[in-house]
């Protein structure tokens, strides 16, 4: 997607597309519980954020692009925790069935 650059005279501030998709991504990993799309808004919430910085004056929808980038770092956050316990389940699980396999 090209930058578009700063106009001349008076222009009507239009929406970042990447700080929508951030936001929605965002929504989705967590009140829909699909954490895997987290780390998704959490990149494209920080790519409309630079985005927005370096162009000012073209971009209004600064705060979408922040909000979907922290429910993204949020989401992220909870993925690496639910990943890790599904971890230490298996472990421990596993350990648990090696003992009752094991002849004595």
């Amino acid at each position: 997607m090209a930058q578009q650059q700063p106009t001349q005279g008076y222009a009507v501030p239009q929406d970042n597309r990447t700080a929508t998709v951030a936001l929605v991504l965002g929504i989705v990993g967590l009140m829909m519980g699909v954490l895997v799309v987290a780390p998704f808004a959490w990149i494209y919430g920080r790519k409309a954020r630079n985005e927005i910085d370096s162009l000012p004056g073209v971009y209004k929808n600064r705060s979408v692009a922040t909000a979907g980038y922290w429910f993204g770092i949020i989401g992220t956050v909870l993925l690496v925790v639910v990943v890790v316990l599904w971890v230490v389940m298996g472990l421990i699980i596993g350990a648990s069935l090696d003992e009752l396999t094991t002849d004595y």
